[in-house]
């Protein structure tokens, strides 16, 4: 076997090299020529020229003042120029961005911070949602996250955006339930979208924008869990018949009033069971506790109990801070006629 000098194995090496990135190149212009939109039309290969990508103003986003009234969202619209040639409106010489957005406030997701404090957490900040689309190729918004550029890219336009106007559009959208329970006040976030564009990809970009919203102060909200129906069985002949129920009183961060009504009460307040045929009436009193699960001992009896105080916690952390008593005096129940009683109450309880 013929062996061959050492130069001609480093032609041969080089030669193959060549060879090789010439493919490469090549293969990077077909992809170039075949990138694809969400909408499926192909972009034309962007290559040739100095290549320009220009991100003009971003509109800073506000969402007004929230009142607990659901999901809020907005948008804004602004130019993105990404071409072979600075100065063209040409739209052979237009060619596709891609966006992403970063957390200017050192977040790694987008959040709006209560008096642009970013050190707060909790009720104090306000997780949003942002999207992007390109309103001129007719692509659907992409959910960003944060610091990765978006999966599609959009075909820009020239400069200024002359030829057919502004063409990027941005959307911040909070839901009601991100919304409930934050502190009132003023909330901004400060972001920076990035973009890559012009020829091959190869120019860069970025604008400032931020995000508002004003969280008012809602009315105070109070509720009543765990408070069951009762049942007081049979009388046996002797005795007052009692029943209490414990159940979680919250009000919250103020206090609250509490009364009872019922089909029966007459016009002094008082509260009575029916029999079934309706034409017999049972007196029944009842009391209230708001400190625990002991019997009450606030009479309710045509009334509303102030000033009482609840628990800061929906649910009071799975206890009971309030009874509900009944009572049916003995000598009421010997005279009455024999049957089974029954009334609806509504118990109401309203912040202060």
């Amino acid at each position: 076997m013929k062996k061959l000098p050492l130069e001609k194995h480093a032609i041969d090496y080089f030669k193959l090299m060549r060879e090789y990135l010439d493919l490469a190149k090549a293969v990077r212009l077909l992809v170039a020529a075949l990138l694809i939109g969400s909408t499926g039309a192909a972009f034309a290969a962007c290559s040739g020229g100095k290549g320009e990508l220009k991100i003009h103003p971003v509109p800073s986003l506000s969402l007004g003042t929230w009142d607990d009234a659901g999901t809020v969202a907005t948008d804004n619209l602004f130019c993105i120029q990404s071409s072979k040639k600075k100065s063209t409106t040409n739209s052979n010489d237009f060619c596709p961005y891609e966006v992403e957005v970063r957390s200017s406030d050192g977040a790694n997701q987008f959040y709006l911070y209560l008096d642009n404090d970013n050190s707060n957490t909790g009720d104090n900040r306000i997780l949003v949602t942002l999207q992007h689309r390109d309103i001129l190729d007719g692509n659907v918004y992409e959910i960003l996250s944060e610091d990765v550029f978006e999966s599609q890219s959009h075909y820009g336009q020239g400069k200024n955006c002359n030829q057919n106007g502004d063409n990027s559009q941005l959307r911040v959208e909070i839901s009601g339930t991100e919304l409930s329970g934050k502190t009132a006040g003023t909330y901004t976030g400060n972001f920076e979208l990035r973009g890559e564009g012009g020829v091959n990809f190869k120019k860069k970009d970025d604008e400032d924008f931020s995000i508002s919203i004003n969280v008012s102060t809602s009315d105070p909200q109070v509720q009543i869990s765990g408070l069951d129906d009762f049942v007081l069985g049979d009388f046996n002949g002797s005795g007052n018949v009692t029943a209490s129920d414990s159940f979680c009183a919250y009000a919250e961060s103020t206090g609250y009033r509490i009364s009872v009504s019922g089909n029966n009460q007459d016009q002094a307040g008082n509260y009575f069971l029916s029999s079934a045929a309706g034409n017999n009436l049972l007196p029944v009193q009842l009391a209230y506790a708001a400190n625990g699960t002991g019997p009450g001992t606030i009479n309710l009896t045509g009334q509303n109990v102030t000033g009482l105080s609840g628990s800061s916690t929906i649910g009071c952390n799975d206890t009971n801070n309030a009874t509900l008593t009944l009572s049916i005096d003995e000598q009421d129940l010997r005279s009455a006629t024999s049957g089974t009683y029954t009334e609806t109450l509504i118990l109401l309880m309203e912040p202060e």
